[in-house]
């Protein structure tokens, strides 16, 4: 029974009532009377000297007197005898117990009639409660100090499973099935309960269950306690709240972790800074964020990026520290918290990441190839607040971004001043952008033999309204904003196509005209498209429009998208020239998968090729490998005659530079191909004697 025992103090007084107590007391005292009669009249008659048969009449009626109170007392006390033994065996706790109501006087009739039904009370009330336990799906339990019993109802098997024999019966068993993280601190409040004064009792623990694994109860007791204040009695019952922990902690987790990946959010990132900046305060904040995730997005789609982080997710966990905090703060940015790293420490980890991550992905149509760029800030040089750390970080961050990106990069404090000038900048470009003070320059791309132009480059010029003509080197720097870079491309386009009909209607056109197109723009899942459309609307032919890449645009994060563009505007006819040629990486590889039309050595190389060795070798290394792939080679930054002469001698066919003519505006371009398709220039051959370069 998980009742308690009912209380010693309790008394239970039956009166007799008239007349049956009137006729009992007068039965006893008659049957004392005439025994006392007896004895005394056969007392006289053993000293008067009687006879043997009045003696022997006397013993039997005495006898018989006695006899009949014996059976008197047998009548009246043995029920007594009987409630009582059976009253002392309820208050002991055994309820399934009767008394013969149908025997004995009246008064023990009335007295067995009254404990059978308190009895049949309580076995009723005890199996409403156990129904009613039952019917909750708690586990009801009973502990007894004095015996150390661990008493539970039949429900148990059910909410804990296993055999009966293996559960838990005694106090100790029972703690020892608490979670070890919970355990102390249960045992403690348990016994507090029990050594003090209060009644009630309630926790949230952890408990071993039958198959292994834990699960979360709320257990709460009622202590009952004896005369002297001492618990005499624990009853108490457990609920199974692992849904509603489960529940609870998915709660939490979508308020503090990010729902892709698993890792702490922003808000709980931001709870971990605190907690650093205001513990220690020594550590370091290294902000992440994945180069050109968007045209991950934009290209392969969001169920490829959203793969991609979770891949790069993982292998975050698996390179930082156990003491590190990941955390994503959103899209392509996440944080980790080094707490007491310092530079050296935190350089070294910002290496290994960025190892990890530029490992191939194998996503589900395209091998992905991340980079990523890491700003760096300590804790506490550079910043005192949580907010002043995140905000030298990011300026790190965007100084790396600026840099080249796939770098990790420290904050230092002039950057602030470098960082917020770039801002300023970009700002400036974006107005001009919207005001059309961004225009082409055309700069001609002749022949080296007889000086004819072959083809136009198109190079964008910023009219500001209060420094003049502004050069690319001025304003470059903004196109690694992707958005910047895009707008760049599309003012360029419309204006180009526009004043390349122009001379197609005013019989000017050279064979075609290039322009450069930024990395952003053939990372666009419909760049071909566009293009030929535009093309299209303008009226130009695929064969006179040309696209100059850099090699540097063929790396990196939608390479094989950026190669996918290209393949789509060179098969409709569109001619491609790779810029800069020499200076970049694998150039010998990019021949091989870029369909390549026309190789621009890079002025670096012209420039010195008067007087240095090495670059004439490298000059006439890429002349021979464009004779030898049939491609046309043009060298890029020939400012002097000789510069001519010399790359004339060596077989390149044409070139471009300051020395035929700088990047003009369209109206001095267009009167400069009038001007030469009227009057060619002297030819220049002979001027040098073969294999001069060599």
């Amino acid at each position: 029974m998980l009742y308690p025992p009912a209380s010693p103090k309790v008394k239970m007084k039956v009166k007799t009532t008239e007349p049956e107590g009137l006729r009992l007391r007068l039965a006893f005292a008659g049957a004392a009377i005439f025994a006392v009669a007896m004895v005394l009249a056969l007392a006289r008659a053993l000293t008067s000297g009687a006879g043997p048969d009045f003696i022997a009449g006397a013993t039997l009626a005495l006898l018989a007197c006695g006899g009949v109170a014996l059976l008197l007392g047998l009548w009246t006390w043995r029920p007594i005898a009987e409630a009582t033994a059976l009253a002392t065996r309820f208050a002991a706790g055994e309820t399934d117990l009767r008394l013969d109501a149908s025997r004995g006087f009246a008064s023990f009739r009335r007295l067995a009639t009254v404990l059978n039904g308190l009895a049949d009370h309580i076995n009723d009330r005890e199996a409403q409660f156990r129904l009613v336990s039952e019917a909750t799906g708690d586990a009801v339990w009973r502990w007894t100090p004095a015996t150390d019993d661990l008493v539970w109802n039949g429900k148990w098997q059910a909410i804990f499973g296993g055999a009966g024999e293996t559960w838990t019966t005694n106090l100790a068993a029972w703690c020892e099935r608490i979670h070890p993280d919970d355990r102390e601190s249960i045992e403690a409040s348990f016994h507090a309960a029990i050594g003090g004064s209060g009644r009630t009792w309630s926790e949230e623990y952890r408990l071993l269950i039958a198959d292994g694994s834990y699960r979360w109860y709320w257990d709460r007791a009622v202590v009952l306690r004896d005369e002297k204040g001492a618990a005499s009695a624990v009853l108490g019952c457990m609920t199974d709240i692992g849904r509603q922990r489960a529940a609870e902690e998915r709660i939490w987790n979508l308020a503090h972790r990010d729902e892709l990946t698993g890792l702490p959010n922003r808000a709980l990132f931001q709870s971990r800074i605190d907690a650093m900046m205001e513990g220690d305060r020594k550590g370091a904040l290294l902000l992440l964020d994945i180069d050109h995730f968007k045209e991950v997005n934009d290209t392969l789609g969001h169920a490829s990026g959203d793969a991609l982080l979770v891949c790069l997710a993982n292998r975050l966990r698996a390179c930082v520290p156990e003491s590190g905090i990941i955390c994503r703060l959103g899209g392509d940015e996440f944080a980790i918290l080094l707490p007491s790293a310092d530079a050296k420490q935190a350089d070294a980890a910002a290496a290994r990441i960025l190892a990890v991550i530029r490992e191939p992905v194998e996503g589900q149509a395209d091998v992905i190839r991340p980079r990523a760029t890491i700003g760096i800030a300590l804790v506490p040089e550079h910043g005192a607040t949580p907010s002043e750390i995140m905000k030298s970080a990011d300026i790190a961050l965007y100084n790396g971004k600026a840099e080249g990106r796939d770098r990790c990069a420290f904050f230092e404090p002039g950057l602030r001043a470098a960082i917020q000038a770039r801002s300023d900048l970009i700002r400036d470009v974006r107005d001009g952008l919207e005001r059309n003070e961004f225009q082409p320059h055309y700069q001609p791309i002749v022949s080296i033999a007889d000086g004819s132009v072959r083809a136009v480059e198109a190079l964008m010029r910023w009219n500001h309204p209060a420094l003049g003509t502004l050069p690319p080197a001025r304003f470059l720097a903004t196109l690694a904003d992707a958005e910047v870079a895009l707008s760049f491309g599309r003012a360029l386009m419309a204006q180009v196509l526009a004043d390349y009909r122009g001379w197609m209607d005013a019989g000017l056109a050279p064979d075609y005209i290039a322009v450069n197109v930024s990395a952003a723009g053939l990372r666009l899942p419909d760049f071909a498209e566009r293009v030929l459309t535009r093309l299209e609307q303008a009226g130009i032919p695929f064969s006179s429009f040309a696209l100059e890449v850099t090699e540097t645009v063929l790396f990196g994060t939608g390479s094989t998208n950026v190669e996918r563009s290209l393949a789509g505007v060179h098969s409709a006819g569109v001619r491609i020239a790779l810029d800069d040629f020499g200076t970049g990486y694998a150039s010998l590889t990019h021949l091989r998968q870029v369909p390549v039309d026309i190789i621009k050595i890079d002025q670096s190389f012209v420039r010195s090729i008067v007087t240095d060795r090495g670059s004439q070798a490298i000059v006439s290394a890429v002349l021979e490998l464009g004779r030898g792939l049939g491609k046309t080679v043009v060298a890029e930054g020939v400012e002097t005659e000789e510069h001519a002469l010399m790359l004339r001698a060596a077989g390149c066919v044409e070139a471009q530079g300051y020395h035929y003519a700088r990047p003009m505006p369209e109206k001095d371009i267009r009167r400069y191909l009038a001007d030469r398709s009227s009057s060619v220039p002297g030819d220049v051959q002979g001027l040098l004697p073969s294999g001069a370069l060599s």
